[in-house]
C-alpha cells in the first residue's frame, strides 16, 4: 500500500506516504483526514470527468471504442425495461 494511517501517541493522525517516504499530513483529527480525502477524491473525479468530456467533444471514441449509438443498443439489450432511444 502507498498510503497509511497512523494514530500519534497524542492520539492525532498522519498518514505516511511509502513512495516518497515521507509524512503527507500530521496532527489530524479524524474529521481532517475525511474532508482531506474527500476533496482529494472531488478534485480526481473533476480532472477525469473533464478528460472525458474532452475526448467526447473531439468525437474520439477510445478506451472500450463505443460510438453513441453502440452504447445505446448494449444498454438496451443489458436493460430492455429501461430502453434509451436516440433520437
Amino acid at each position: 500500500m502507498a498510503r497509511q494511517i497512523i494514530k500519534q501517541p497524542n492520539g492525532l493522525y498522519a498518514e505516511y506516504s511509502t513512495i516518497v517516504g515521507a509524512f503527507i499530513f500530521w496532527d489530524s483529527t479524524v474529521d481532517e483526514i475525511i474532508a482531506g480525502a474527500r476533496e482529494q477524491a472531488a478534485n480526481d473525479a473533476e480532472k477525469n470527468y473533464l478528460k472525458m468530456i474532452a475526448i467526447a467533444e473531439r468525437g474520439d471514441t477510445p478506451f472500450i471504442g463505443l460510438s453513441c449509438e453502440d452504447a445505446v443498443e448494449n444498454h438496451n439489450k443489458n436493460y430492455p425495461k429501461e430502453k434509451i432511444s436516440v433520437d
